[in-house]
């Protein structure tokens, strides 16, 4: 079975299960029934799961809602916070400044080691001059973060992100959103999270929802 696709952008963990996978009899059982790139998928779900470690991860859907509400509220504040402070957004400019903004130009490959301190320096007043042409300030990027914040608010598929199988059982609710079928998700699923307890009852029923997984 071709792995090539598996390269540095994969965990070690999806890397692991993946080369365990394709050697389980029960999975090679069922390999010709499977999509052409069905292990391309369960190495991009299993590898979205287990990286599912974030404090956003989680909350479940009413602690994502208090999050958003106060999170907006304190957004707001702070802006005006901003706005009215002793040195106002429009006036400190572009948010990248000093050493910053030359470490940035010289990862870029855009600016070099300088000849002396006062060329650096000369340098540095130049290029923060050139920024002040973008007008962008650093209200412009919090509001451009917030846009991305926004984007990024995704729906809470579990009742109980916090129990022990919470990625098993995302990971289960992802292949069926693939249109795996429930004995496929069944043998894929005990293999890569080494759950040989794991029966297809169990799957049928995390796939439809509504399960207290603490039980399972």
């Amino acid at each position: 079975m071709d792995i090539s696709f598996l390269n540095e952008s994969y965990c070690e963990k999806t890397h692991y299960a993946i080369k365990k996978l394709i050697k389980d009899l029960d999975y090679i059982s069922i390999a010709d029934e499977l999509k052409s790139d069905a292990l391309e998928i369960i190495a991009m779900e299993y590898n979205y799961v287990v990286n599912q470690n974030r404090k956003w991860d989680l909350m479940t859907t009413r602690e994502r809602h208090t999050w958003k509400k106060d999170f907006n509220e304190a957004f707001l504040k702070f802006i005006d916070l901003l706005e009215t402070s002793p040195l106002p957004p429009d006036d400190f400019g572009f948010p990248i400044k000093d050493n910053n903004l030359m470490n940035m130009l010289y990862l870029m490959g855009l600016y070099e080691s300088p000849e002396s301190r006062e060329k650096y320096w000369s340098d540095m007043q130049f290029f923060e001059s050139k920024t002040e042409l973008l007008n962008w300030t650093i209200v412009d990027t919090l509001k451009h973060y917030k846009i991305n914040i926004e984007a990024g608010i995704s729906k809470q598929y579990l009742s109980k992100p916090r129990d022990p199988h919470a990625k098993r059982a995302l990971f289960i609710k992802l292949l069926s959103d693939q249109k795996f079928k429930n004995n496929h998700i069944t043998i894929i699923t005990r293999s890569v999270f080494n759950d040989e307890l794991l029966d297809e009852r169990t799957v049928r029923r995390l796939v439809k929802g509504g399960i207290d997984f603490s039980k399972l």
